[in-house]
């Protein structure tokens, strides 16, 4: 091989990883995370809507943000009518102590830590008293 196909080698395939790096980002960042970044935050709990304090809805969009999608968390509880809202998308709260929420109109779910899950629960309590949201205790 000479020296000027080595070199057209070597730059195409830095230029296909180049590419495919940037399509692995991209699904990344829109298929496979929340992404959640803007939209008023509302909590939905028994038929009734409770807006977010600018605060509050912050301090959730902080624990949404960019969560990765786990599919494979399916049987846990869920209820549209326990969920909290960010715009258009709204996230089922798992009732049953998985810390995990579902989006609603996609089948994807999403795992939280423990302190995240308390602070999403506390919410819950603030706004709607006691709740069917529990959380256990290992």
């Amino acid at each position: 091989m000479s020296r000027r196909t080595k070199i057209i080698l070597i730059v195409t395939t830095l230029l296909i990883l180049l590419i495919l790096a940037l399509f692995a980002t991209y699904l990344i960042f829109t298929n496979f995370s929340t992404g959640i970044s803007s939209g008023e935050a509302v909590l939905h709990y028994d038929g009734k809507d409770f807006p977010l304090t600018s605060e509050e809805a912050e301090q959730m969009k902080k624990i949404f943000r960019f969560k990765f999608y786990d599919f494979g968390i399916g049987g846990c509880p869920y209820e549209e009518d326990i969920s909290i809202s960010f715009g258009d998308i709204v996230f089922a709260i798992a009732t049953d102590g998985c810390y995990s929420a579902k989006e609603w109109d996609a089948e994807r779910y999403i795992v939280f830590s423990r302190s995240e899950f308390e602070q999403i629960a506390a919410l819950f309590k603030k706004y709607c008293g006691d709740t069917p949201i529990y959380l256990y205790c290992p």
